[in-house]
């Protein structure tokens, strides 16, 4: 309940139940005043003017011992003047609540003197000349969305708040028509009757909508006739609030991805904070920063993960999900997105927009192909597209300058493109397992720290691979080649060579010998790997045959 210039609203709110005031504009603001002017003589009179805006009633109750007297405006018109004449003493003024224009009014009573005062009933000595002036601002309860942040089972916690502590609230479950009479608030479930900010409904599912009606009496006021209303709300329950270390909006989104996937193993969602309880969920302050839903069994993302604005990754791998919705192009901070393994025939075009996007996982799905739009997203610095059924890689990928990894492993690949030349950032570059037969001689001007050219059909390979001078690790091996260029003998960063299974032959001195004496080969028994290739020497070098000993245990295997 808030109040603000004199207009009490009314906000159920829940630790999980938030009804929330609707976005339109307020309604002006009106009041009910009551005016009593009391002069002391005998018989004493006292002087009620009753005022409050046209079309509300209002009843005034004046009470000293068993002496009352009852005083009442109808709704037509806005001011009635009434003398009722007392005996001397101390008369208690008391307003009931009344329901009007679909609108609770609660009589606020300000005794002169003292204009910031709110009571719902005031004391007035009748021996001098004095005014009391009570004022009835109306409590609205509009109709608007109702949060139920934290359930067990079917059971969900309400709270709401109230500026005025002897206000009185009934909230039933269930519709009732606004011109209902207040004798018949017994109907309906009760969900809570007193002073209290906080109440529990049982009997709720989430993500389905309830209506409820709200009740509101004075203090002092007893009876089921005391009771002004109802006010009907209505709103759907979700799991999600203001109580929650998230937005609603991002909590509402990974509700939406559970709902969307009744089946999918996520046992710890749907309790606690997301933030700290949910599995797979990284939060930074109120914001979802990363998703990591693997092997979860999705088949589903639902067009709400565009809410997820902060999102920097979002782990889709493993599952079954075969589309994005088109509105994740919309999230404006997702810089890695992983949907290897999923059985995707298409890159979603929902990646289309993603243009902050740095990684992107593809591996382990149906690719028959990689669209040229990619292209496009110039941010991309690593593809893994490792399992597809690609066959040519789109001329678009060339404009991806900042690119650093390329992975295109167990593919149907028959060459590579000459623009590949042009990716002058391009650090690990793998063709594992593809069909090549050719590798361009313009591969040898990129920066490449790993070149895995393995299990293809080469039979040979271009001198130019002696140029990539940041070379670390190199795989040739389960290829046709006969022999390796004396360029290699320049690969001098190269930590690890790998050139098994092959038809290599013959003095491999020219390449080998600048290697052993200027290399940084890792000294162990894997370092060089030349096993399962033909009749291997050393060009009757001594020392180049104990080196490759040391690090090539194996290598004259073929003879």
């Amino acid at each position: 309940m808030r109040h603000r210039g004199g207009l009490l609203a009314l906000t159920l709110v829940t630790s999980g139940l938030m009804l929330v005031p609707p976005s339109a504009t307020a309604a002006p603001l009106r009041s009910t005043a009551v005016a009593v002017a009391a002069r002391h003589s005998a018989p004493t009179r006292i002087r009620v003017v009753i005022r409050t805006a046209r079309g509300v009633p209002a009843t005034v109750r004046l009470t000293h011992g068993r002496q009352h007297h009852m005083v009442s405006k109808p709704a037509r018109g806005e001011r009635l003047v009434r003398r009722v004449r007392v005996t001397p003493g101390t008369w208690h003024l008391t307003g009931p609540a009344v329901l009007a224009k679909r609108r609770v009014w609660v009589i606020e009573a300000r005794k002169k003197g003292d204009p910031y005062l709110e009571q719902r009933s005031a004391d007035i000595r009748v021996r001098r000349h004095h005014t009391v002036t009570a004022q009835a601002t109306w409590y609205e309860v509009p109709a608007a969305r109702l949060w139920v942040a934290r359930t067990t089972g079917s059971t969900a916690s309400l709270r709401w708040r109230t500026p005025v502590k002897d206000v009185r609230f009934m909230v039933r479950r269930g519709d009732q028509a606004a011109q209902t009479a207040p004798q018949t608030v017994h109907e309906g479930a009760l969900v809570f009757k007193g002073r209290a900010s906080r109440a529990t409904a049982t009997g709720l599912e989430s993500g389905q909508a309830y209506p409820f009606s709200v009740f509101v009496r004075n203090r002092g006021q007893h009876g089921d006739k005391a009771w002004a209303g109802p006010v009907s709300v209505r709103g759907t329950t979700s799991f999600c609030s203001v109580q929650t270390s998230l937005t609603v909006g991002d909590c509402q989104a990974l509700l939406d991805i559970a709902r969307a996937n009744p089946n999918a193993d996520l046992p710890a969602w749907w309790t606690g904070d997301p933030c700290k309880d949910w599995l797979s969920v990284l939060c930074a302050g109120d914001r979802v920063h990363q998703l990591m839903l693997d092997h979860t069994g999705l088949h589903r993302v639902p067009a709400s993960i565009s809410d997820l604005t902060d999102l920097r990754a979002l782990s889709l791998g493993s599952n079954h999900v075969t589309s994005l919705p088109t509105s994740a192009s919309s999230l404006p901070a997702l810089t890695d997105l992983e949907l290897g393994n999923n059985g995707l025939t298409s890159v979603p075009t929902g990646v289309k927009g993603l243009s902050h996007l740095g990684y992107l996982g593809l591996s382990q799905n149906h690719l028959g192909r990689l669209p040229g739009w990619l292209g496009h997203l110039t941010g991309l610095y690593d593809i893994d597209a490792t399992g597809n059924r690609l066959s040519s890689l789109p001329d678009g990928l060339g404009n991806l300058s900042d690119l650093a990894g390329l992975r295109l492993s167990n593919n149907r690949l028959t060459e590579l493109p000459e623009w590949l030349g042009g990716l002058t950032h391009l650090s690990t570059l793998s063709v594992r397992r593809n069909r090549l037969r050719t590798v361009p001689n313009r591969i040898g001007r990129l920066p490449l720290h790993q070149l895995n050219l393995g299990a293809n059909r080469l039979d040979r390979v271009p001198a130019a691979i002696g140029d990539l001078s940041h070379l670390q690790f190199l795989w040739i091996d389960h290829n046709s080649l006969r022999r390796l260029p004396a360029s290699f003998g320049n690969l001098t960063k190269v930590l690890h060579l790998y050139a098994e299974h092959n038809r290599l032959s013959g003095d491999i001195s020219p390449w080998a010998g600048p290697l052993s004496r200027n290399g940084a080969i890792v000294r162990g028994s894997n370092s060089v790997v030349l096993t399962h290739n033909r009749c291997l020497n050393a060009g009757g070098d001594s020392e180049l045959a104990t080196w490759l000993d040391t690090f090539s245990h194996g290598w004259r295997s073929g003879c």
